[in-house]
């Protein structure tokens, strides 16, 4: 058991205030954390549980996991950079990146404090603008229907190495670099 599902940097965020959390995803995490060889009584308790959920069924089980795995929550800014980061993982690879764009900017809040999400909105923005208007104003003169999948990727990119000194100093323990 050296590594776990990006999931969990998500799982990690729940408790930030500026982040949308779904515990249907705590109970996919547990399912994940099964696959992957762990193996603990309130782990498997929130794997059991049937979705759709709510914090009433699961955050009893989901703390107590966490801590089975010495698991350290966040719930600062930096925890957005956690809750974003498998899909913009994914966005970088060039998977499905209009639907992982969608999923970012649905973690968006202009009240973040540190805006880490900023530029995913305008963005997700000028991709609408593009479609409804042929035309956006959101992000720079050159960006078309054309190439803004490619803009997006190549943004998400740069984003990851930005914040991975963020992330590198919560490393979770017993995760494999």
């Amino acid at each position: 058991m050296n590594s776990y599902p990006d999931s969990t940097y998500k799982i990690l965020a729940y408790a930030s205030p500026y982040i949308t959390f779904h515990f249907d995803e705590a109970v996919d995490w547990a399912c994940e954390m099964l696959g992957y060889g762990y193996d603990t009584p309130h782990l498997l308790m929130l794997a059991a549980i049937s979705k759709p959920t709510g914090s009433f069924e699961c955050e009893y089980y989901l703390e107590n996991a966490m801590k089975e795995l010495n698991l350290k929550k966040v719930d600062d800014t930096v925890a957005t950079i956690f809750a974003v980061w498998p899909e913009v993982n994914r966005i970088a690879k060039g998977e499905r990146v209009r639907h992982y764009l969608t999923m970012v900017y649905q973690l968006y809040s202009s009240s973040q404090p540190d805006d880490y999400l900023f530029d995913f909105a305008l963005l997700y923005w000028a991709w609408d603008e593009l479609e409804e208007m042929g035309a956006q104003f959101y992000w720079n003169a050159d960006l078309t229907l054309n190439n803004i999948e490619q803009e997006i990727i190549e943004y998400s990119k740069k984003w990851i190495e930005l914040y991975k000194p963020e992330l590198e100093k919560l490393i979770l323990p017993g995760r494999s670099s």
